[in-house]
C-alpha cells in the first residue's frame, strides 16, 4: 500500500512495522528518517547481533540471495531486519522477479527494507502495481520539494520540534542552504542544541549559529531586485565575490526565477481573481511569496517580467559555460541584475 512519510512515521512511533518497505524517489532524506527510525525500533541492541543484516546493492549479485537472507528466522528474537540500500542498482525489470514473488509471500517475521533512492521506481514495471496493492507492503515515492514549499517545510520542521520561527528567516535558510533537505535538517538541529524549547529562531541567531550573514545573502539580495535598490544588491554582489560559498549562483539564480515566475502568474491573472485572497494562495502557495510578488509588481510591469525571466534563463546557461568562456559568477550575476532593473 501507499503512505506518505508521515504516516510512515506516526505507524513506526506507535510501534507498528510492516513486512516490507519500499522506499524511493527523488528526495532521500525522508527514506533516510524511515531507515533511522526502523533501525532504531525494530530490534533491541542485543538482537541485532544475530538479526540484522545490511547489503547495498552494487554488492549483491542476484535478488533471490537477499530473499534466501529474508526467508531465514529470527534466532533469540520476534524478527529479523534485512535492508538492502542502494537498490537502484538492479535497474532492470527482470532482476525484480524474486522480491515480486516474495511480495505475495513475505516471512512474517522479517521486516525487509529497501532503499531505492534518488529515482522514481518505473511505472511501468508490473512491480509498483504489486506494491501499491499489497496489504503487506509500504510503498513510499518521495519527490524533490519545489522552490516555494522549502520555506513552509521549514516552518512545520521547527514547529515540530516546539520552536518559532519567523517567515524571513524560513526565507532566509531556503535560500541560503537550497533543496538539500538533509543539509537543512542539520543545519536547523544546530539551532535546537543551543536556542530553549518555544524560543523564536530569528535572522541574528541564524547568523550566529549557522553562519549565514543576515545582511548579505540570496534572500536579502532577492529583496533588493524586488524593489529595485540597485546600490544594495551591489553591496551584496560583492560581499558575495569575496566570500563564494555564501552566495552559489543555482541558488541565487533559483530565488530570481522563483520571484519572477511567480509574477509572470500574477499577470496572468484577471483583476477579478487577484482581489480573491484563496487564488492568490491557490497560485503562489504562502502568503511570504504572495507579499514578495505583491511588492514586485509596484516595480515590474508584465513586460518587465517576461524580460526578467528571459535573462534568467539565458545567465543561468551561461553560468553552465553557454556563450560564456571565462566571466565569474560574481560578474554574471551583477550583469544580470543591472539588466532586470533598468
Amino acid at each position: 500500500m501507499v503512505q506518505s512519510f508521515p504516516e510512515i512515521i506516526r505507524d513506526l512511533k506507535n510501534g507498528q512495522l510492516a513486512n516490507i518497505y519500499f522506499l524511493c524517489g527523488e528526495e532521500p532524506y525522508f527514506s533516510d528518517e524511515v531507515e533511522k527510525l526502523i533501525l532504531k525500533n525494530a530490534l533491541s541492541d542485543f538482537e541485532r547481533d544475530f538479526n540484522q543484516d545490511i547489503l547495498y546493492g552494487k554488492d549483491v549479485a542476484r535478488m533471490s540471495d537477499v530473499i534466501s537472507i529474508c526467508q531465514q528466522y529470527p534466532s533469540f528474537s520476534q524478527r529479523r531486519l534485512v535492508i538492502l540500500r542502494e537498490a537502484q542498482s538492479f535497474n532492470k525489470k527482470e532482476q525484480w522477479e524474486a522480491f515480486e514473488s516474495y511480495i505475495h509471500q513475505p516471512v512474517d517475521t522479517t521486516v525487509f527494507v529497501i532503499l531505492y533512492k534518488h529515482k522514481k521506481l518505473d511505472g511501468r514495471w508490473s512491480l509498483k502495481k504489486v506494491l501499491t496493492s499489497s496489504k503487506k507492503s509500504v510503498f513510499m515515492e518521495a519527490g524533490k520539494l519545489r522552490d516555494y514549499e522549502i520555506p513552509g517545510w521549514i516552518n512545520d520542521y521547527m514547529t515540530g520540534q516546539g520552536y518559532k520561527i519567523q517567515h524571513d528567516s524560513t526565507k532566509l535558510i531556503a535560500e541560503s542552504l537550497g533543496d538539500d533537505l538533509s543539509r537543512v535538517v542539520k543545519e536547523l538541529d544546530k539551532l535546537s542544541l543551543v536556542i530553549d524549547k518555544g524560543g523564536e529562531i530569528t535572522a541574528e541567531k541564524i547568523e550566529k549559529y549557522i553562519g549565514i550573514s543576515r545582511d548579505y545573502n540570496s534572500f536579502e539580495l532577492s529583496k533588493s531586485l524586488v524593489t529595485k535598490d540597485l546600490s544594495k544588491a551591489v553591496k551584496i554582489i560583492t560581499y558575495f565575490s569575496q566570500n563564494p560559498k555564501a552566495g552559489p549562483f543555482p541558488l541565487i539564480i533559483t530565488a530570481f526565477f522563483s520571484v519572477f515566475s511567480g509574477l509572470w502568474l500574477y499577470y496572468s491573472s484577471s483583476p477579478q481573481d487577484l482581489r480573491n485572497s484563496a487564488y492568490l494562495y491557490k497560485i503562489l502557495k504562502y502568503k511570504g511569496r504572495i507579499d514578495e510578488v505583491t511588492t514586485a509588481a509596484k516595480f515590474y510591469n508584465a513586460q518587465q517580467t517576461e524580460r526578467a525571466l528571459h535573462l534568467i534563463a539565458e545567465y543561468d546557461a551561461k553560468s553552465k559555460g553557454v556563450n560564456n568562456k571565462n566571466t565569474t559568477d560574481d560578474q554574471l550575476l551583477l550583469e544580470l541584475v543591472y539588466k532586470i532593473m533598468r
